[in-house]
């Protein structure tokens, strides 16, 4: 398992290629002639229900849940069951002609039941990663899926069914290279609820339920686009779609090669431009004719990186000392997947309205503006970090001696459960004991690990060496204004209120 530390993040990975495999290569047309769209929508809206309903279960009981997704026989179960409930629909499409039978909704719930399993175990993994470790991965994600589905598109029907029934036995299979941290994430220190003060544990609760309203509304507008332009034709159909998944390749890997010269991500700074190109996106495919395969195939792209973003923000969000990453997982991929279902339902009645040109084009405008609006007055950029810190103390604080930690109350795994081979021996330290002395982390990644620009990490460096906001301001050639503009955001980002918090922050660092 530790000969292939990255192997983990291919969790994500094949889960990935798999939801692009079975909504878009035309693999139902093997099984059921004439049938594909209306078996590709029946196992959608089966499994779509099935998983956001256990997934908001794992979030709901996720002081419970947290210990059942590390261990080893649970996802290898959900994996199996995934892959079982594929050959299920399998069968009830082939022996029924269709997806309207017993057999087939029956597999596809079973599908929806494991693969909820498998992302939110995938989302736990991820979280461990820095945020632009997670940027990155998560956009080789995008590429190797857009791979796996040229592959099951232009091989032969038994192959591409095969390699499509898998996909999430493989996913489930990858969770196993993430077992050898099993015991150091059982014992992570989390904190005390009755530490936090009430209003900044309200003010997080409130901004976490809003950007939950958002994601519904996004994803929603997203997939209202994708069913309302979805191609009847199966030829014409697949033909855009391998358009948007070739767009969705290059653009993923200019991301890859981008993150990979970057030394932090800020999500808050890139909401907003998600935002603009996905009201760009609405306004110009509702201008479009139905059935116009460019506009399929713009949808295809803007999806897909929405869901990209989508994912990488909830990693960043699950690094938050309140909310655990079962939460942030569980409860946003289940409100994604609904508002993907209530989207495309609605988006597969539009052509039946009948509308012209224009009346469309108002349409699309009245849309684009609610999502600025969504944008602007539920849930803002700043409302990003509000989740993440909420003015809790950062990880590496939660070692310091003047704030109380407890047990997560996870169970030791027996051996045959994940234990390591080696667990007589003393377990890998965590990040939060890493700051108590066991490793001490340099000043450069701690910035790192919060997302500190350029110029916050020059004014950072400052302030470790006990610099007030004046001389800050002189050193760098800014106003004061500007350098207290600066300690505001790094305190914002590192969780602390005070230059006491964030020199007790920061003693253990290594300068």
């Amino acid at each position: 398992m530790r000969t292939w530390p990255a192997a983990k993040y291919l969790t994500y990975s094949f889960w990935r290629s798999w939801i692009l495999v079975v909504y878009t290569a035309p693999i139902w047309g093997y099984l059921a002639e004439g049938q594909a769209a209306s078996c590709s929508f029946t196992m959608y809206a089966w499994s779509t229900v099935a998983f956001a309903v256990v997934a908001a279960l794992l979030a709901l009981f996720h002081e419970r849940t947290s210990d059942l997704l590390s261990r080893k026989r649970v996802m290898c179960a959900a994996g199996i069951a995934s892959s079982l409930g594929m050959l299920m629909e399998y069968v009830g499409a082939f022996a029924f002609s269709g997806g309207g039978n017993a057999l087939f909704v029956a597999g596809a719930l079973l599908t929806g039941i494991g693969t909820a399993f498998i992302t939110v175990r995938a989302g736990q993994i991820y979280v461990s990663a820095r945020p632009v470790v997670a940027v990155t991965n998560t956009a080789l994600s995008e590429v190797a899926s857009g791979l796996v589905f040229f592959f099951v598109a232009g091989t032969v029907p038994a192959i591409a069914l095969l390699v499509a029934a898998f996909l999430p036995l493989a996913a489930s299979l990858m969770t196993l290279f993430d077992f050898d941290d099993a015991e150091s994430l059982r014992k992570r220190p989390c904190r005390q609820r009755v530490d936090l003060d009430p209003s900044i544990r309200k003010a997080s609760a409130s901004a976490f339920i809003r950007f939950l309203v958002v994601v519904f509304l996004l994803t929603f507008m997203a997939n209202l686009s994708k069913g309302a332009f979805a191609l009847q034709d199966a030829d014409a159909s697949l033909a855009s779609g391998a358009m948007g998944v070739s767009l969705v390749i290059l653009v993923s890997f200019a991301l890859v090669l981008v993150s990979s010269l970057l030394k932090s991500f800020d999500f808050g700074v890139a909401y907003y431009p998600l935002v603009l190109v996905l009201v760009l996106a609405v306004v110009v495919v509702f201008s479009s004719d139905v059935g116009n395969g460019a506009a399929a195939s713009a949808i295809m792209l803007v999806y897909c990186l929405f869901s990209l973003f989508m994912w990488c923000l909830l990693t960043y969000l699950a690094r938050s000392d309140y909310w655990s990453p079962v939460q942030v997982f569980g409860w946003g991929r289940s409100v994604f997947a609904l508002g993907s279902l209530v989207g495309l339902v609605v988006g597969q009645c539009y052509p039946s309205f009948g509308l012209e040109g224009s009346q469309s084009f108002v349409i699309g405008l009245v849309l684009a503006f609610l999502l600025v609006a969504a944008s602007m007055l539920i849930f803002r950029e700043s409302d990003v970090r509000t989740i993440t810190n909420a003015s809790w103390l950062s990880e590496e604080m939660l070692a310091s001696p003047n704030y109380r930690v407890e047990q997560c109350g996870l169970s030791n795994p027996s051996p045959e459960e994940g234990a390591p081979a080696d667990a007589d021996k003393e377990p890998r330290p965590s990040r939060a004991s890493e700051g108590s002395g066991l490793r001490r982390l340099s000043s450069e990644e701690f910035a790192a690990d919060h997302n500190l620009t350029s110029r916050e990490r020059e004014v950072f460096d400052l302030m470790l060496r006990g610099r007030d906001a004046k001389s800050i301001g002189e050193a760098l050639v800014i106003s004061d204004n500007t350098a207290k503009a600066h300690i505001r955001s790094i305190y914002a980002k590192t969780g602390v209120h005070t230059r006491q918090e964030f020199s007790i922050a920061t003693e253990h660092l290594d300068r």
